[in-house]
Protein backbone atom coordinates (compact mmCIF):
# COMPACT_ATOMS: atom_id res chain seq x y z
CA UNK A 1 0.00 0.00 0.00
CA UNK A 2 2.04 2.73 -1.66
CA UNK A 3 -0.05 5.89 -1.71
CA UNK A 4 -0.09 7.44 -5.34
CA UNK A 5 1.27 10.62 -6.24
CA UNK A 6 1.38 11.99 -10.00
CA UNK A 7 4.49 14.28 -10.97
CA UNK A 8 2.41 17.72 -12.32
CA UNK A 9 3.60 21.02 -13.93
CA UNK A 10 0.64 22.97 -12.98
CA UNK A 11 -2.03 23.28 -9.88
CA UNK A 12 -5.04 24.06 -12.02
CA UNK A 13 -8.50 22.43 -11.92
CA UNK A 14 -7.55 19.77 -14.70
CA UNK A 15 -4.73 18.64 -13.45
CA UNK A 16 -6.00 18.18 -9.96
CA UNK A 17 -9.30 16.59 -11.60
CA UNK A 18 -6.83 13.93 -12.93
CA UNK A 19 -4.92 13.54 -9.69
CA UNK A 20 -8.30 12.29 -7.84
CA UNK A 21 -9.56 10.22 -10.45
CA UNK A 22 -6.06 8.75 -10.84
CA UNK A 23 -6.69 7.82 -6.99
CA UNK A 24 -3.65 10.37 -5.58
CA UNK A 25 -3.17 10.90 -2.24
CA UNK A 26 -0.90 14.35 -3.38
CA UNK A 27 0.83 15.97 -6.71
CA UNK A 28 4.47 16.62 -7.28
CA UNK A 29 4.25 20.07 -8.90
CA UNK A 30 7.16 22.80 -9.86
CA UNK A 31 8.04 24.91 -7.20
CA UNK A 32 6.90 27.81 -9.36
CA UNK A 33 2.84 27.02 -9.75
CA UNK A 34 2.69 27.02 -6.06
CA UNK A 35 0.78 29.57 -5.19
CA UNK A 36 -1.78 30.60 -2.22
CA UNK A 37 -4.47 30.22 -4.81
CA UNK A 38 -3.13 27.00 -6.08
CA UNK A 39 -2.59 25.59 -2.53
CA UNK A 40 -5.99 26.26 -1.47
CA UNK A 41 -7.18 24.44 -4.53
CA UNK A 42 -5.52 21.47 -4.12
CA UNK A 43 -6.47 21.54 -0.29
CA UNK A 44 -10.01 21.70 -1.21
CA UNK A 45 -9.43 18.93 -3.51
CA UNK A 46 -7.94 16.86 -0.61
CA UNK A 47 -4.68 16.94 -2.05
CA UNK A 48 -1.11 17.16 -0.36
CA UNK A 49 1.47 18.91 -2.26
CA UNK A 50 5.37 18.32 -2.46
CA UNK A 51 7.73 21.42 -4.75
CA UNK A 52 10.48 20.88 -6.88
CA UNK A 53 13.52 21.75 -7.70
CA UNK A 54 14.09 24.10 -4.85
CA UNK A 55 17.70 26.14 -5.63
CA UNK A 56 16.63 29.09 -3.18
CA UNK A 57 16.33 29.12 0.87
CA UNK A 58 13.96 31.99 0.54
CA UNK A 59 11.67 29.91 -2.35
CA UNK A 60 12.36 27.00 0.63
CA UNK A 61 10.91 29.63 2.98
CA UNK A 62 7.55 30.58 0.99
CA UNK A 63 6.72 27.17 0.45
CA UNK A 64 7.40 26.45 3.77
CA UNK A 65 5.14 29.05 4.56
CA UNK A 66 2.49 27.85 1.90
CA UNK A 67 2.91 24.41 3.82
CA UNK A 68 3.80 22.34 1.46
CA UNK A 69 4.68 18.50 2.53
CA UNK A 70 7.93 17.74 1.15
CA UNK A 71 10.72 19.74 -1.33
CA UNK A 72 13.07 18.37 -3.40
CA UNK A 73 15.65 20.71 -3.10
CA UNK A 74 19.66 21.97 -4.62
CA UNK A 75 22.19 22.49 -1.75
CA UNK A 76 21.86 26.56 -1.69
CA UNK A 77 18.40 25.99 -0.31
CA UNK A 78 19.39 24.36 2.70
CA UNK A 79 22.36 27.33 3.10
CA UNK A 80 21.29 29.22 6.00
Amino acid sequence: GWARWLNVEDLGPATLSLAIGLGCRGVSVEWGAITAASMARARAAGLEVAAWTVRRRATYERLERLRVVACCVEAAALDG
